[in-house]
């Protein structure tokens, strides 16, 4: 979430200083990075809180940190000489390790709970010397929010900060670019992104990613982040189906588990389906923890025609992705006052009354016949 309103949902009067001291833009980032010390914060989160607080150090000796375009993540690691910590909470770590990264950089330790905010207060003191230390993340929310409820003194550590996430939509005019679409864009390859499916991330690894889309927004002259058709909407909440959008799909995974993780923004999931030509796209989280995205649940398409709804179903409906197989509803609005018969298997009727009594993505028969091999597609896209 970007902070741009200035009303997040949480106190800063407490942390004002720090809260006052932002980088509104490259200008002023450029101007404020010399001889300063980068300091990368990024959080991940369970159910009980924070589970893993990733740290990157990185000394700026009078110049901008040495930029790697078409180089890996590791040679830019080595060769600016940043510095990594990674602190693990105990009994808060998944136990399904095959879903998360390794973790590819720097010293780990594993702390209890209560650990987490004395464990890095002393990490940041023994940087407390070393000149201006300016806080810096991509969509920095979260962190901002931890800061403000766990831990206000840590505030008093840094002299400034700045959301690389608003810098990198000033930069591209793309609308909240995600962190790994942006370093794709700046040619920095990353061995482990989309190496072995989608993963859960770790935080240290996402504070070297930082560091290094820092150091491109302010070494490139340009940089393209791939964006949407002008002509499909992206909607960042579930309209009800209405004469607006009259012919929708619901896609879910067949065992209602969340949907794969790459595809976690509307702009990814306009690209993934524009063979179909929807003409808008949405997401519905699973919820959010401490402002992290712990999960989408449903993606949503809207078509012009009840054809293209039908042709979208049954290619899509029981195939595989990520190894989720998903499943497609298709929601078909009735105006007020017309009779409809009995709908066909697979589809919900919906109409205005209905749609302000209940939610329109209730629960419906499937699009296809899980016992008539015909109507299940060999491949998502084929």
């Amino acid at each position: 979430m970007l902070l741009k309103s200035g009303h997040p949902r949480f106190e800063t009067k407490h942390i004002s200083a720090l809260w006052k001291s932002k980088i509104p833009d490259l200008k002023t980032l450029k101007e404020r990075i010399p001889n300063s010390l980068l300091v990368a914060l990024d959080l991940e989160f369970s159910a009980q809180g924070v589970s893993e607080v990733g740290l990157a150090f990185l000394r700026v000796h009078g110049q901008e940190p040495q930029f790697q375009g078409d180089g890996t993540l590791q040679m830019f690691y080595s060769q600016n000489e940043i510095q990594v910590h990674s602190f693990l909470v105990r009994d808060r770590i998944p136990t399904k390790k095959t879903s998360r990264e390794a973790i590819k950089y720097g010293t780990t330790a594993l702390i209890d709970a209560e650990e987490v905010v004395p464990t890095v207060t002393r990490m940041l003191s023994t940087f407390s010397n070393e000149g201006s230390l300016i806080l810096i993340g991509f969509a920095l929310y979260a962190e901002f929010q931890w800061i403000s409820q766990e831990c206000p003194s840590l505030s008093t550590f840094f002299t400034t900060w700045v959301d690389l996430q608003e810098i990198a939509e000033e930069r591209s005019g793309a609308l909240r670019p995600g962190l790994i679409d942006t370093m794709s864009a700046m040619h920095i390859f990353d061995r482990e992104v989309g190496s072995k499916g989608p993963r859960m991330h770790r935080a240290s690894n996402d504070a070297v990613r930082c560091m290094a889309v820092l150091s491109g927004l302010v070494s490139l002259n340009s940089f393209t982040l791939l964006k949407a058709s002008p002509d499909v909407l992206l909607l960042t909440k579930h309209p009800h189906p209405s004469s607006k959008h009259p012919f929708t799909a619901r896609i879910t995974t067949s065992d209602g588990s969340t949907l794969p993780s790459e595809f976690k923004a509307p702009r990814s999931l306009s690209t993934l389906f524009e063979a179909y030509k929807p003409k808008a796209v949405a997401l519905k989280t699973s919820g959010f923890y401490r402002g992290k995205l712990i999960g989408l649940k449903v993606w949503w398409l809207s078509f012009s025609t009840a054809e293209s709804l039908e042709h979208f179903a049954a290619k899509v409906d029981r195939s595989t992705l990520s190894g989720k197989t998903l499943m497609v509803e298709k929601v078909i609005y009735t105006p007020p006052g017309i009779c409809r018969a009995r709908e066909p298997k697979g589809e919900i009727a919906e109409n205005s009354s209905q749609s302000r009594a209940s939610d329109p993505f209730r629960h419906a028969d499937r699009a296809c016949d899980a016992d008539d091999p015909s109507t299940r597609p060999a491949a998502l896209l084929g």
